[in-house]
């Protein structure tokens, strides 16, 4: 089956979009008993996944992923080559 098909049958390019994945930002909590940078699994994943900047002498606690007003995550949207560039991203709620 070819991919326009297949596109077509799932809605056009519109559902197609809806339904890949997409980049999600999160924020990170920085709570006292967290991992000290690079030793924190919840820094390595927020590192490798965020353009924000990383001070690897903090704690590093909790990834969140959500809504919560104090930790919102966002949805990137993609600029017109296909990449995520986070200037017009939109809230999550997962």
């Amino acid at each position: 089956m070819e991919i326009a098909t297949v596109v077509k049958a799932n809605g056009g390019y519109e559902a197609d979009r809806r339904r890949r994945l997409r980049r999600l930002r999160c924020s990170v909590k920085d709570y006292a008993w967290g991992k000290i940078g690079s030793d924190s699994l919840v820094y390595r994943v927020y590192a490798a996944n965020s353009d924000q900047p990383i001070d690897s002498t903090r704690p590093y606690a909790e990834l969140w992923m959500g809504t919560h007003e104090s930790g919102p995550s966002y949805l990137e949207d993609d600029d017109a080559d296909g990449g995520s560039d986070g200037r017009n991203a939109e809230i999550v709620d997962c």
